[in-house]
């Protein structure tokens, strides 16, 4: 589970008088004094009505002349008014400040999406949240409308995305038109079965969500819960999920954050930096304020907390999402999470990278970037450049970069075979045929098979998505693992009737494929096999590599 580290409770806000009040003194003024050249009257008319009107004057009040004869119970300058209401914690929510959700949701004329919201229950008592809450389920105890307020969890997260807003009360969600679809499938102690997130999946697709929040993980995946959130997607309902708190106590994958359905969403602080908590890696989209951020506590109907994870900055980006529906229900899953990555505002190093993703969400960026591709969505950023690298260890780039060094001029044991980019773009590994590494840029050297006597060549490699680890493969399929990488298998031990070629990894790197050059394919970990190209080359036709393999 993905849980908050800290929480300090807010005393109640004292009760705030909710009826519009003028700015100003709402007394007749003698027009004589009147400065404005716009002016407000109360009249009645013959038959004893009321109504108001404003006249416009010039300089020396001959505008006023068009009173004659009428009753004028008041005339004064027009007065502005506005309400009393404001949230109170509204100040102490640097999050909203720093972000586009108040502009975002201004922009809409009351559209509304559905964020299900599965947690550990919701307090659906509580002030903030009058109006805000649907009819729900319980996957823990089997019954009930999810509002089981048994941890403060489900409360703080459902007030981030849709708190009610100028209610005197409380906070300002980030879509306060936004409804929130309670359910509860983590218990008191915040923590739950795969059965039972994936029956909740399944359930708030089936009745009416738009945008799902999964603010809770676990270290390793779930085929459970993978299959019900690509039940999800392909029906159409945004999967957001948080990316995890572990950053600084091992960085391990989270899931369902790192499957490829997901939006998975990272964590920054007021800096803009990574929170120091939150989980990095290729897998993380984008990022959004965790840290001290103020929302609905469970002690009672009118408590508050900060909190700090990457479960409070998952809900921010499905608010995101949730606003994008609301503006255009045909938006389909793949287009919204394109706004969502080609808007964002880029953070740390140039372009997408392990610590920000694509950069913090700007929904107001993202709707104003609706219908600006023809398929109705916009592209995430292009990589505008590559690099090309020879035998002999020369790298040549081209476009943006020119690399972060080279083997030129380097005398060379064995030829360069393969090379793998470091996942912040800021770094490669080569790598030659005796499986020798030569490290650039951000890429570490965690070990090599240069002194080890090879049955076969190294013919590909490939690296974790912290760049703490790597693969290679040789042409008999061994696989040598280094740093974080996990062996997961190998055709090391099998007779080949065609050398290895080439290595493709999953999605999460929790498998791998190696593909023969007469295409015969062989799968480990969390591969699937999908059948292979053996019997159906031309004659003097082989394979050279497998195309990055696609998930529907």
């Amino acid at each position: 589970m993905v849980i908050v580290l800290t929480s300090v409770l807010f005393a109640a806000p004292a009760s705030s008088d909710t009826s519009a009040q003028p700015s100003g003194d709402a007394g007749a003024a003698s027009p004589t004094t009147l400065p404005s050249e716009t002016l407000v009257t109360l009249e009645r008319s013959a038959d004893g009505s009321l109504s108001t009107s404003t006249i416009e004057i010039d300089g020396d009040l001959q505008g006023l002349a068009t009173l004659s004869g009428r009753d004028i119970l008041a005339i004064e300058d027009e007065v502005t008014f506005t309400l009393f209401a404001e949230d109170p914690h509204r100040a102490s929510q640097w999050a909203l400040d720093r972000t586009t959700f108040e502009a975002a949701s201004t922009s809409l004329a009351g559209e509304s999406a559905v964020i299900a919201v599965l947690d550990t229950g919701i307090r659906g008592t509580h002030e903030d949240l009058a109006g805000v809450l649907l009819p729900g389920a319980d996957f823990v105890d089997g019954s009930g409308s999810g509002l089981v307020p048994d941890h403060f969890h489900g409360s703080h997260v459902a007030g981030i995305v849709a708190a009610a807003s100028n209610n005197g009360r409380g906070i300002t969600g980030a879509g306060p038109a936004l409804r929130i679809l309670p359910v509860r499938v983590l218990n008191g102690s915040g923590s739950g079965s795969s059965a039972d997130v994936a029956n909740g999946i399944i359930w708030a697709t089936d009745n009416g969500a738009d945008v799902i929040n999964l603010s809770l993980g676990a270290t390793s995946n779930s085929l459970v819960v993978e299959g019900a959130i690509d039940y999800a997607v392909g029906q159409g309902v945004v999967v957001v999920a948080a990316a995890g708190n572990s950053g600084n106590v091992g960085n391990p994958t989270m899931y369902p954050a790192a499957l490829p359905n997901v939006v998975s969403v990272a964590a920054v602080d007021t800096d803009d930096n990574r929170a120091y908590f939150s989980a990095y890696g290729t897998w993380v989209d984008i990022t959004a304020p965790g840290v001290n951020v103020l929302s609905l506590h469970n002690g009672n109907d009118s408590s508050y907390a900060y909190a700090n994870g990457t479960s409070m900055a998952a809900p921010y980006v499905a608010a995101a999402a949730g606003l994008l529906t609301a503006a255009d229900p045909s938006l389909t899953v793949t287009e919204i999470r394109n706004l969502l990555q080609a808007t964002a505002e880029d953070l740390g190093a140039p372009g997408k990278d392990n610590d920000h993703g694509y950069g913090l969400v700007d929904p107001a960026a993202a709707l104003s970037a609706i219908g600006t591709s023809p398929d109705g969505g916009v592209e995430p950023p292009a990589t505008a450049g590559y690099s090309f690298v020879t035998n002999f260890g020369r790298v040549i780039s081209q476009g943006i970069g020119s690399g972060s060094g080279s083997l030129v001029g380097t005398q060379l044991a064995q030829p360069i075979v393969s090379a793998t980019a470091t996942p912040s773009g800021n770094g490669y590994w080569l790598v030659a045929s005796d499986g020798g590494i030569f490290s650039f840029g951000d890429a570490q050297y965690l070990g090599s098979t240069g002194a080890i006597a090879l049955t076969q060549p190294i013919v590909g490699m490939a690296s974790t998505p912290t760049g703490n680890g790597y693969w290679l493969t040789a042409s008999d399929g061994g696989i040598f693992t280094f740093g974080e990488a996990a062996f997961y298998g190998s055709t090391g031990a099998i007779t080949l009737n065609q050398p290895i070629v080439s290595m493709s990894m999953t999605p999460t790197l929790g498998g791998y494929w190696l593909t023969a050059s007469d295409g015969g394919v062989f799968s480990f970990g969390d591969a699937r096999y999908a059948g292979s190209a053996a019997g159906q080359m031309q004659p003097g036709e082989y394979v050279v590599a497998m195309i990055d393999p696609e998930f529907a």
